[in-house]
């Protein structure tokens, strides 16, 4: 029920919060043959990031991969839940995050985690089968 554009999560309300009204993601974003062909269909994409500075006082330099850890639960938890919701999800890999990054705030400070891509699956998966 979202208008198109580029959002980011806000913790304390726990909502969505414009960054890049209206704007259309280049599906181009995604590197590799194998990517651009799901990018080019999905109705959405989720990038995980993170500000390695923000957790280093907690974390020192392991800040940046207890986060790539923190994502991969993230995203394992969105496709698993995703189904619940009745759509998709496909973890992928290659995005030029620098095409993008300019849009979020902070964003020369921030490193991809993990991306996935969405939508309304062809069909309902059934017990047992992937979705």
């Amino acid at each position: 029920g979202l208008p198109g554009g580029l959002y980011g999560y806000h913790p304390d309300a726990h909502d969505l919060t414009p960054h890049a009204p209206d704007i259309d993601l280049d599906p181009g974003i995604h590197l590799g043959p194998a990517n651009r062909p799901l990018a080019n269909t999905a109705a959405f994409a989720v990038l995980l990031a993170t500000d390695p500075a923000d957790s280093a006082p907690l974390y020192g330099c392991d800040a940046e991969p207890l986060a790539l850890l923190n994502a991969g639960y993230m995203g394992q938890l969105l496709c698993h839940t995703a189904t619940e919701a009745g759509l998709a999800l496909a973890p992928v890999h290659g995005v030029d995050f620098d095409r993008i990054r300019w849009m979020l705030p902070g964003g020369e400070h921030l490193v991809l985690l993990h991306t996935l891509l969405g939508g309304i699956p062809d069909h309902p998966a059934t017990e047992g089968e992937p979705a």
